[in-house]
């Protein structure tokens, strides 16, 4: 099935899941009062944006610095470069979109009178967040249709205020039928397997209309007339939404094969009492089937799917066939027929050795192909393209959404996430892993296989990108000026040119159709050519006349993902032992992304966020590593290629060492000094580590945790709590997530215990400061911010920064914060869940960025490998 075909299906079916949910509301609920806009100002782009961490934007100044004014028609706004913009009216159709040319990129200001200070739904499309009366609220700009905000109208005019993704706009505001309500339009599923055992994760979209929080509630699922498993939800944020993960119950085994799927009816309990009612349906499918499975994500807490297509039942090794000649063996002439002689003995050796083959196979552990989407394509609907395979198991998963975040950060740990559950409950061959993928996927493959070439044997992106450079509009910054150096090393993770020579052990099978009007061919060009620098097992094959999405009807599966010829590659293939290893090249750009190629594992770097390389070789006989290192401060060593022995010798960049062996250690530790390289110990908790060594994004993760500040005045403390609230619903939106949202007064270190923390405001509001960042190099306080010995003034400064958490070993902190309400505002679209953005470990920055971009820092880089400023490299600008 084409991506597009897979869209439309989707939109479909999330317009049939929300008439589900408004016709399933609770007995007596109020008739739904909507609001439908007719008029609207339009302003056309005001700025620059994409994939950018300092977007320009005229609006956003005026919002930021405290001098917007609501808009009449006529009004202008004055952009940086002189031009000015011209606020005009547009009117919606019949229907009650708004289109235009100057939508798309630009702002739409609606004005909402109402009679009386009430809570409202919204319901928009189109807009990647929306202004409600100043507060900030996430956007659709896919256009699912299933985002339905509950927002506090007040008594008169209400201001909304639109940043446009696409041409068109939806708005709408309708009455919610009591302070819960169940949204069904946006639904986390698994497959239920008749007779398996095993929870069944499933998630769904709480609204929580009321003022307060939602504590304590639970969620009902019931099939039929059997039991209902009740699970207890999480808090869901007061005026918000958050998607909760619940049970569902199983199926017994007597469930027919021809049932596709199942009812279930849903109850969301508060205080004992069902307030919300739902009917959903859920898929019914045999284990042999392609279908959907669930997990629960360390990244967050929330329920995720990824898609299986199981292998191809073995059927029994075929039978030995000895061909006979014409009249039979008892009267054949053996001497005048030596060929025919010959002949028949080649066929029963082959034979033989296809006999032998066949029994090897079904006795080894099956192996596991990771396919990546394209950009608006399910995990179930890439699966269903594939035909099942003989001993190897196709996942999918989703990068947490059909667009999610490219297959890079969130992306790549949706990816890892996937296969490493996979790779333990379905218990395939780790030697024999695959990764495949197209369009968007292909630059999965790409990205995945380049930073983790110890995790696959072969790799085969089709149709697929290089890199945000080159094809999906990442930001460019190729001056000399030094905080773009730094914002460029922060998108270094996305440089697949860099990265690639990490593919030389793998075998790589490059498809792309010669016609391709999406993803030109020239991507897949341009990596062959780098490749054949130094590889000697790739293939570039151009489909003659085909398209982006291509195959023949008859084909067991679809012809630009389940290629044959990508196959054959993959069962030729395995990953080597470390043991079996005699050489190693590798690079990485980050050690806390990607540290590990066989047996080495470089641990820390010397200047963050540039590559890091090593090229070492390791001689079993002479029980000794010799090579090279650049920009390597710390590395180690795995020992398992050696026997038993007293020393190793290590001989790296001029420096030798004898290194003994006690018992039972297998890993040498090195770190490089000014005079070379000595042996070293462990790294403390107290260094950067691949189990933590930032950027600032990285902190999104580890089940992180959203803490807003209440002890500032009562326009911070709003701020605070609205921060927050936005940063979770757009990590809903775009991520598939759940984080969890609580108060200062709340936080307890243990109950929390070794999760990343964000805090949300200055230390003089937020008290988990004085927990968590006492002694980091970091303090903002109302008016300045200081960074080591340096003191910047001002109250228009942002800053983002990560640290790690002093009581943890593995967890870190994220901030977010601003020396007063200018600064704090200037954070509100910092664009840090779209991927392809670069936030080092720290990042301040003036209101002056939305008009000059990288010329309004006044402070960015990477604290050092003991996360000290003085250590680090950190730009700083008067």
């Amino acid at each position: 099935m084409d991506p597009w075909t897979v869209r439309a299906l989707r939109r479909a079916a999330i317009v049939a899941c929300l008439a589900i949910c408004s016709s399933s509301l609770p007995a007596g609920a109020q008739s739904p009062e909507a609001i439908v806009p007719r008029t609207a100002l339009v302003l056309a782009r005001p700025g620059r944006s994409g994939r950018d961490a300092l977007p320009r934007d005229a609006v956003q100044a005026l919002i930021v610095t405290g001098a917007w004014k609501t808009p009449s028609a006529g009004d202008t706004v004055t952009l940086p470069d002189g031009s000015v913009r011209t606020w005009t009216e547009i009117r919606a159709d019949q229907n009650g979109r708004f289109a235009g040319g100057n939508l798309a990129g630009g702002y739409a200001f609606i004005a909402v009178q109402s009679p009386a200070s009430r809570t409202m739904i919204l319901e928009a499309a189109g807009h990647s967040m929306v202004y409600v009366n100043g507060e900030p609220r996430t956007g659709d700009p896919y256009r699912y249709g299933y985002v339905r905000l509950p927002v506090k109208l007040r008594a008169g005019q209400n201001e909304l205020l639109f940043a446009v993704s696409r041409p068109e706009l939806d708005v709408r505001l309708t009455s919610p039928p009591g302070p819960y309500a169940l949204n069904t339009g946006d639904m986390t599923l698994p497959d239920l397997v008749p007779g398996a055992s095993g929870a069944y994760h499933a998630a769904v979209v709480v609204v929580n209309a009321a003022e307060t929080a939602l504590d304590g509630g639970a969620i009902e699922a019931v099939i039929g007339k059997g039991r209902a498993v009740r699970s207890a939800i999480p808090r869901v944020p007061a005026l918000g939404v958050r998607k909760v993960g619940f049970r569902l119950p199983s199926l017994p085994r007597d469930r027919g094969k021809q049932e596709r799927e199942t009812g279930v009816k849903l109850r969301l309990i508060v205080n004992r009492r069902a307030v919300a009612e739902a009917e959903i349906k859920v898929g019914v499918r045999m284990a042999s089937d392609t279908r959907k499975c669930t997990f629960i994500s360390a990244v967050d807490g929330s329920v995720q799917y990824y898609a299986v297509v199981p292998p191809r039942a073995d059927a029994e090794p075929p039978a030995m066939v000895y061909p006979a000649p014409i009249g039979g063996w008892r009267s054949f002439d053996f001497r005048n027929n030596p060929v025919t002689l010959l002949s028949t003995a080649y066929s029963v050796v082959r034979q033989a050795d296809r006999y032998e083959r066949e029994l090897r196979a079904q006795a080894r552990p099956p192996g596991l192909v990771l396919t990546c989407h394209g950009a608006g394509v399910e995990a179930i609907g890439q699966a269903a393209s594939y035909a099942p395979k003989r001993g190897l198991w196709i996942v999918a998963p989703t990068n947490r959404r059909p667009f999610g975040f490219d297959w890079e950060e969130w992306g790549r740990m949706d990816a890892l996430e996937v296969l490493d559950l996979a790779q333990q409950t379905l218990r395939t061959d780790p030697a024999r892993t695959y990764l495949t993928g197209h369009s968007m996927g292909g630059h999965g493959t790409w990205h995945l296989g380049v930073t983790f070439p110890d995790r696959f044997a072969a790799i085969a992106p089709s149709a697929g990108w290089v890199s945000f450079q080159s094809y999906a509009g990442g930001a460019r910054y190729e001056g000399g000026d030094p905080v773009e150096a730094i914002l460029r090393r922060a998108t270094a993770g996305s440089d697949t040119l860099t990265l690639a020579p990490n593919l030389k052990p793998l075998g790589v099978y490059i498809l792309h159709g010669d016609a391709d009007d999406n993803v030109p061919v020239t991507e897949a060009r341009a990596m062959h050519t780098r490749l054949k620098e130094f590889h000697n097992d790739v293939t570039l094959h151009e489909q003659p006349g085909a398209g982006h999405w291509w195959g023949a009807p008859s084909d067991p599966g679809t012809g630009c993902v389940d290629w044959p010829a990508m196959f054959d590659l993959f069962q030729r293939r395995i990953i080597a032992r470390a043991d079996e290893t005699r050489h190693v090249d590798f690079v990485t750009m980050n050690p806390g992304v990607s540290s590990r190629m066989r047996w080495l594992t470089i641990l820390q770097q010397q200047r963050s966020l540039a590559p890091s390389s090593a090229s070492i070789r390791c001689d079993p006989v002479g029980r000794r590593f010799v090579g090279t290192t650049e920009n390597v401060a710390s590395l180690a060593l795995d020992t398992s290629p050696f026997g038993p022995g007293a020393t190793v010798s290590v001989e790296l960049d001029g420096t030798k060492l004898e290194v003994p062996l006690a018992e039972r250690v297998t890993q040498i530790t090195l770190r490089r000094e000014p005079s070379g390289w000595r042996i070293g110990e462990a790294l403390s908790a107290a260094q950067k580590s691949p189990g933590r060594a930032g950027p600032f994004k990285e902190a999104f993760a580890n089940r992180f945790v959203l803490v807003y500040g209440t002890g500032g005045s009562p326009e911070e403390n709003a701020w605070s709590a609205a921060r927050a609230r936005y940063d979770a619903e757009t990590f809903w939106y775009r991520g598939n997530g759940s984080p969890e949202m609580i108060a200062d007064t709340e936080f307890d270190a243990a109950r929390y215990r070794d999760r990343n923390v964000i805090v949300y405001g200055h230390r003089e509001m937020n008290r988990v400061w004085s927990v968590l960042l006492a002694d980091a190099p970091v303090q903002v306080t109302r008016g300045s911010v200081r960074v080591g010995d340096r003191t910047m003034t001002g109250g228009d400064l942002a800053c983002v920064f990560c640290y790690p958490r002093p009581d943890s070993r593995s967890a870190s902190v994220g901030v977010v914060a601003g020396t007063d309400l200018t600064g704090m505002r200037l954070t509100d679209r910092a664009p840090y869940f779209v991927s392809g953005t670069g936030f080092p470990d720290l990042l301040v920055w003036t209101p002056e960025t939305l008009a000059r971009g990288a010329g309004g820092v006044r402070a960015a880089g990477s604290f050092g490998n003991d996360w000290s400023v003085t250590g680090g490299d950190i730009v700083f600008v008067p």
